[in-house]
């Protein structure tokens, strides 16, 4: 597609989502031709945004996520991107204040909830973090992410026999993912 029309902005964008979730790095210059051809699409600046998150490059993600919301405000999944990226600055205040305006959009958002946990974990409030990890929890069953920071309130909290039995879950969580499980 690219050598029939190298100025198609979409072939750009579509070959950063190909690469973005396991090769970011190498996502982030096609999201970078894409908006230099169009950069009227929320989209591709939200998964501009992803793709930096998911190479460490904070700052700049939470230009793109800035954007992105600039042209979608009412976009849940952006609002949470953006959380992220300045849980990745370590601003955690404003981070809360991404995910508290992503659940307001929508109440459903399993992993606006789950970061919010997470950074409420973070800043040291374990028992605000319980009631969004388990509404995470409860959206999407499946989330090792969840499970791993719920396991950290509880345990903050003092609750160590159900804080453990969800402790493992840091191993199916992509912080952990290199490290290999102990065996008895």
């Amino acid at each position: 597609a690219l050598q029939l029309d190298p100025q198609r902005s979409d072939v750009y964008f579509n070959i950063g989502n190909l690469l973005k979730e396991n090769q970011p790095d190498q996502a982030i210059p096609y999201y970078e031709k894409s908006l230099a051809l169009d950069a009227s699409g929320a989209g591709v600046w939200h998964n501009y945004g992803l793709a930096l998150n998911e190479a460490g490059q904070y700052l700049k993600a939470a230009q793109a996520l800035k954007t992105s919301l600039r042209l979608g405000p009412s976009d849940a999944d952006a609002w949470c991107n953006l959380g992220l990226a300045f849980f990745g600055l370590e601003q955690f205040e404003k981070a809360k204040q991404c995910f508290r305006h992503a659940i307001a959009l929508d109440g459903q958002h399993a992993t606006s909830h789950v970061n919010f946990g997470q950074v409420l974990v973070e800043t040291l409030e374990p028992e605000k973090a319980l009631e969004h990890l388990r509404r995470g929890l409860a959206l999407d069953s499946s989330s090792s992410n969840s499970l791993w920071n719920l396991s950290l309130a509880l345990l903050l909290l003092g609750h160590y026999q159900e804080g453990w039995r969800y402790y493992e879950a840091r191993f199916a969580t992509k912080q952990f993912e290199s490290q290999l499980e102990p065996t008895p």
